[in-house]
């Protein structure tokens, strides 16, 4: 009984984990325009706002404009908020390294 409780906790924890985790790198250079297409946008929510210029274009697309040198995180919430992807946005200043 114990091993099977603990073999539904183990196959739950890996469901959320991996609904929560999906990951992308996004590279920008300064002044560079990137447009995300998404289903269904319900919620955005950006970690560094010096970075990266975030601007919703509707219900299904996102526009990121790079602001200054530096990374940050970008998550989305789609369809029921229960979708949730997380994006590293990286800007250079065009040929150099990310100063943040």
């Amino acid at each position: 009984m114990r091993n099977g409780l603990m073999g539904i906790a183990v196959m739950a924890l890996a469901l959320v984990g991996t609904a929560a985790s999906a990951e992308e790198r996004i590279e920008l250079k300064v002044g560079q325009t990137h447009v995300l297409s998404m289903r269904a946008l319900k919620r955005i929510a950006v970690g560094d706002v010096e970075v990266v210029d975030v601007k919703p274009l509707g219900h299904a697309e996102v526009s990121l404009t790079g602001r200054e040198a530096g990374s940050t995180t970008l998550v989305t919430w789609s369809g029921d908020e229960q979708t949730m992807l997380t994006y590293t946005v990286v800007v250079t200043d065009g040929g150099a390294t990310p100063t943040k």
